[in-house]
C-alpha cells in the first residue's frame, strides 16, 4: 500500500482583505496564548494542550518569532497558518480539549449544563476521519489511536472508498484491509470515479481480492 506524506508547515498569515479570516465562534478564548489560522478561521487557544500531544506542534510553537505575536493581548492576528489542514478536523480535535464547546452534530451542550461539561463528545465517522488525518500529520499519537478506534466503531460507518483513501493517507494497513475486504465483497463493482479516487494499486488489490473471494465461494457451493 502506498502512502502520501507531507511535512507539516506553518506560514505567516497573509494580510489580504480578500476572504479575510475571522475569529472562530467557539474556539477563540481571550485567555488563550496561541493564535493560529486554519482555512479562514482564526483560533486562539491554550498552547499547552497542543504542545502536550504533538511533538511537531511543540517544535512549531516553540519558534520565538511565532510565539511572540501570540496571546500578548495586543495583537491577536494569527501568528501563522496551518496549511492544507481541515477546519472540521481542527474543530473536532479542539472539542476533545474543550468538550463544553462542542456543537450540534457532535453533542449539543450548554456551558451551564454541569452534568455534561466534561463529557467527551461523540463523533460521526466523517468527523473521526478528519481527526485522524490531522492527528497523523502532527504525530498526536494518543489522539490517532483513539481516532482509529472511533472510526472502526462509528455507526453508520464511513463509506469504504473514503476509508481506503484515509487508510492510504495515514498509512494504516488495518483500515486498508477493512476497506479492501468490504469493497471486494460488495455487490456493485467499483465505478470509474471510485477507481480513480483510490488509485491503480488499490484498484488492483480490490479486483484480486474479489477474484479470490468469489473463487472460494464457488468452491464452497460445489462442495455443499
Amino acid at each position: 500500500m502506498s502512502t502520501s506524506t507531507s511535512k507539516p508547515t506553518a506560514t505567516e498569515a497573509p494580510g489580504s482583505e480578500v476572504n479575510k479570516p475571522t475569529s472562530h465562534p467557539r474556539f477563540y478564548f481571550q485567555t488563550g496564548d496561541l493564535v493560529f489560522q486554519v482555512e479562514n478561521a482564526i483560533f486562539k487557544v491554550h498552547r499547552h494542550f497542543l504542545m502536550e500531544h504533538s511533538p511537531v506542534l511543540q517544535d512549531m510553537f516553540s519558534a520565538s518569532h511565532l510565539i511572540e505575536r501570540s496571546g500578548d493581548g495586543e495583537d491577536d492576528s494569527p501568528a501563522f497558518v496551518l496549511k492544507d489542514d481541515s477546519l472540521r478536523g481542527w474543530e473536532c480535535i479542539l472539542s476533545l480539549f474543550y468538550p463544553q464547546y462542542a456543537l450540534d452534530g457532535i453533542l449539543n451542550r450548554k456551558t451551564d449544563d454541569y452534568r455534561n461539561v466534561f463529557q467527551q463528545p461523540r463523533f460521526t465517522a466523517v468527523e473521526w476521519a478528519s481527526i485522524l488525518r490531522v492527528a497523523h500529520k502532527y504525530l498526536m499519537a494518543a489522539i490517532e489511536i483513539e481516532a482509529m478506534k472511533g472510526l472502526q466503531e462509528a455507526c453508520p460507518p464511513l463509506d469504504m472508498v473514503e476509508l481506503m483513501i484515509v487508510a492510504q493517507h495515514v498509512g494504516s494497513d488495518e483500515l486498508y484491509n477493512i476497506a479492501l475486504q468490504s469493497l471486494a465483497q460488495r455487490d456493485q463493482m467499483l465505478s470509474f470515479e471510485e477507481a480513480e479516487k483510490i488509485g491503480f494499486e488499490a484498484f488492483y488489490d480490490v479486483t484480486r481480492t474479489e477474484h479470490v473471494y468469489f473463487a472460494r465461494t464457488r468452491r464452497e457451493m460445489r462442495w455443499s
